[in-house]
């Protein structure tokens, strides 16, 4: 008995040992295994700095400071618009008086328009009427009138008391009555060379000229003065 029990303290012991042997064993490998991984360092937070007795404070005053340069601006503004309205409005009166006054004047140059047209229109038949009358009076004096040719032209001539002794020739009845019944006698035109112009008697009795005008037609004397 006393043997058994010493063979077991021995295999105790002995593996207690072997234990120890491996622990250690397996810890040495495992140090020398390893490598040494160096650490990070840690970076520092960064902190605000903090003033001693700092305080961010709206006061009352501050905000109605604000609220009146605010309400300064405002009315800075206002009176700009005022003062722009106050021109617009002048500028606007201003061209309704020129309007108003082109207008008046346009009417007033339609008026005189209108009036002149109905004066034209006047003086347009007035002028007719007047044409027609000199058409007419020259048609009567043409009546009264006796165009004579042939009547040699000399310079410096008296073609009036010419014409009066040759018609008294070709009418010796009405030679009483010749020199009154005479109006004007004048040639016709510009003088020109070589050349005899008509001459053109006014009578101013027409019963005178016919009488003549019918002497005229059966006269030697025409003939022989080539009239």
């Amino acid at each position: 008995m006393p043997n058994i029990e010493k063979k077991d303290e021995a295999r105790e012991t002995e593996h207690d040992y072997a234990m120890e042997v491996t622990v250690r064993s397996k810890r040495e490998r495992g140090a020398s295994s390893l490598p040494s991984t160096p650490c990070k360092t840690p970076a520092e937070k960064r902190v605000k700095p903090k003033v001693e007795g700092e305080k961010i404070e709206i006061s009352n005053e501050s905000i109605l400071e604000a609220l009146l340069n605010l309400e300064k601006r405002v009315d800075e503004k206002l009176a700009d618009l005022s003062e722009q309205a106050r021109q617009s409005s002048a500028m606007i009166a201003s061209l309704t008086k020129a309007i108003q006054f082109n207008t008046e004047e346009v009417n007033e140059c339609k008026k005189r328009v209108k009036d002149l047209e109905t004066q034209n229109e006047h003086l347009r038949k007035d002028n007719c009427d007047l044409k027609e009358r000199v058409r007419e009076q020259e048609r009567y004096r043409m009546r009264l009138c006796l165009r004579i040719k042939g009547i040699e032209e000399k310079k410096d001539e008296d073609i009036r008391s010419h014409v009066i002794q040759l018609l008294s020739k070709i009418a010796p009845k009405m030679n009483a009555k010749m020199d009154e019944a005479f109006g004007i006698v004048h040639r016709l035109g510009r003088r020109m060379d070589n050349k005899n112009r008509n001459v053109i008697v006014l009578f101013t009795q027409r019963r005178v000229k016919d009488e003549i005008w019918r002497h005229t037609k059966t006269s030697l004397i025409c003939k022989m003065e080539g009239v």
